[in-house]
């Protein structure tokens, strides 16, 4: 049995003194204020996303994101620190900062980075040829499920940005987009069959995810929600005090959710992972 993170991992922890990336909220807060909300708390961010790109146009949208999700002087978290030293076969996140190929990187772990476009994949021979690639690659895929704000695809030189519209996913229609053509294979490649022969035998660990949130129930539903019922095994959520409703409301699909610190789950994984298998990643432990 293999488990999957899925991460969304931009929490300030004062505590340790990290303090990463703005929020969804803060994002959202961010886009009221350019748009002049009044007082009082404004729409989820993929409405107000849409809203912003509407009255603007998609290059400012992705201007305004890029300048507040900078991560040129961000180091990773602590959480991005752990996961990145553990033997995964596949991580999948929605964040658009380069901070977990950072880490990975600083753990010197190989990986390939994988970006999903909201429209789907360019059936082309080379898409086939490079996803065929992966199917065997025997280091983390970093799947960016929501696209990327990076500059190269790591260890390959080539340009994230060729197509910026169809490599970010925030507006509600970006959502519907993904959503419409996750399945289809026939003109474009929706979620490559990589991703699902991964997903399916695996037990799904959600890391920093608020469950409300329209990436997580997309995501969800998507990828996991549609497998057959026998198919899809149990998964698991850390999330400081969700609410009671959600967790009633998640358990019916599937999900169990733990209400803990983010950073202190990851602390204490990283501490059981060393005390079972030492300093050093044990040979033949990645599929696990």
């Amino acid at each position: 049995m293999r488990t999957i993170p899925w991460c969304s991992c931009k929490y300030p922890y004062e505590i340790r003194r990290y303090v990463g990336l703005p929020l969804g909220n803060d994002v959202a807060h961010a886009f009221a204020t350019k748009l002049q909300y009044g007082e009082g708390q404004p729409p989820e961010l993929a409405r107000i996303a849409l809203e912003y790109e509407v009255r603007t146009d998609r290059p400012y949208l992705l201007q305004f994101l890029r300048e507040m999700l900078d991560d040129g002087d961000i180091e990773p978290s602590p959480l991005l620190r752990t996961l990145a030293a553990l033997p995964l076969k596949l991580v999948v996140t929605t964040n658009y900062d380069r901070l977990l190929e950072r880490a990975l990187e600083l753990s010197q772990t190989p990986f390939e980075t994988l970006v999903q476009p909201a429209e789907g994949f360019e059936d082309t021979p080379e898409t086939r040829e490079r996803l065929e690639s992966l199917e065997q690659y025997s280091g983390t895929i970093v799947y960016k499920i929501h696209g990327t704000f990076g500059n190269h695809l790591a260890g390959r030189g080539k340009d994230y940005d060729e197509d910026p519209r169809s490599r970010i996913i925030i507006t509600e229609d970006d959502y519907i987009d993904f959503l419409t053509v996750h399945e289809k294979d026939s003109v474009k490649i929706g979620v490559p069959n990589l991703i699902r022969k991964s997903i399916t035998p695996s037990t799904l660990l959600f890391l920093g995810y608020s469950l409300q949130d329209w990436d997580f129930r997309t995501i969800y539903r998507g990828l996991v929600e549609r497998l057959n019922k026998h198919q899809a095994r149990k998964s698991f959520a850390i999330q400081h005090n969700p609410p009671e409703y959600w967790g009633v409301y998640w358990e019916k699909k599937g999900i169990e959710i733990y209400s803990m610190d983010v950073y202190d789950f990851a602390e204490e994984l990283g501490h059981r992972y060393r005390k079972k298998y030492g300093e050093d990643e044990p040979d033949g432990r990645r599929d696990q």
